[in-house]
């Protein structure tokens, strides 16, 4: 049974649940950032989970939006583990920097990263006293994010007030045990940190579109309608990851919106099948004719001239 306990803000609908208890006979998942991939195990029950470490959260075995994001590739796909990259723990660091910066140097160590006997006993050490090694201008870099993010007047407010790392657990309609973890979650408004390479109106536009952020929102605000809690608004907060970290804070249109949820729920349906028939396809299993891109048939016009 999963204890309740009470509302820091009285004016927030929903309940706030404590971390749950382990199943027996479950191993204990790395709680560092960057650290070994947790062992798969049940999802807690439906409901809110705050202060949960990100490999715990990422132990559950439930649909997340970038499960379905592969399962928009091909099925086959969503069954295989993403593999940890420099990118994801720098991703992971710069969001607990802008997140939670009370954090950032309990969890992260900046070091000289190299192959010499000097930076990998440097490596070790910090590994065992618990941080997760970071170089030393990465590190640099997540701070300076971080600044740019919290100073920018629309996304300084959001993070005013709230919480980080906000972590759901429902049922969808189709049976499907879902989660997904919120980056940051105020009265009436929930946010997402993304970095990009444009955080312009046109350049993130495109990467809504190629990374499906539209298909994230509609995926979190699933979650949020099914257990209760009101939010209002959902920001992307883009910050470039390259000096001087221009930042702009974004809502998608409702035309956009719109799109995104039938995408993720044809999505989601689609995997429901695959679940219930336990099949899970790559791509076509018969001969199929191959054409050439647009782009690519227009050949250039030869004459006995151009040679």
């Amino acid at each position: 049974m999963v204890a309740q306990r009470a509302l820091i803000h009285d004016d927030r609908p929903f309940l706030c649940f404590v971390r749950p208890p382990r199943p027996a006979g479950a191993l204990e998942p790395s709680s560092r950032a960057g650290g070994d991939r947790a062992v798969r195990q049940a999802p807690p029950p439906d409901g809110i989970y705050r202060g949960v470490p990100f490999q715990d959260y990422f132990s559950w075995s439930a649909v997340s939006n970038s499960t379905l994001g592969r399962f928009a590739k091909y099925p086959a796909l969503c069954k295989t583990e993403q593999a940890d990259t420099p990118a994801l723990l720098f991703g992971r660091a710069v969001h607990c920097a802008v997140l939670e910066p009370d954090q950032f140097a309990e969890r992260y160590q900046p070091i000289a990263l190299g192959r010499s006997k000097a930076a990998k006993a440097a490596r070790a050490e910090a590994e065992e006293a618990g941080y997760t090694p970071l170089d030393a201008s990465a590190h640099q870099e997540a701070l300076d994010i971080a600044a740019s993010v919290r100073n920018h007047p629309a996304c300084g407010l959001v993070l005013s007030a709230g919480e980080a790392e906000v972590s759901i657990v429902w049922t969808d309609e189709t049976g499907l045990r879902c989660k997904a973890r919120i980056d940051w979650l105020a009265p009436s408004v929930a946010a997402d940190l993304k970095t990009t390479k444009d955080a312009s109106p046109e350049g993130f536009a495109r990467a809504v579109a190629t990374y499906r952020y539209h298909v994230q929102q509609a995926h979190y605000l699933a979650g949020c309608e099914a257990l209760g809690i009101e939010a209002e608004a959902f920001l992307f907060m883009a910050v470039e990851k390259t000096a001087p970290y221009p930042v702009a804070c974004y809502q998608l249109s409702d035309a956009t919106s719109n799109a995104g949820f039938r995408l993720w729920r044809h999505h989601l349906r689609g995997f429901a099948i695959c679940e219930t028939a336990g099949r899970w396809p790559a791509y076509s299993d018969e001969i199929e004719t191959l054409n050439l891109p647009a782009w690519a048939m227009n050949e250039p016009s030869y004459d006995d001239q151009s040679f």
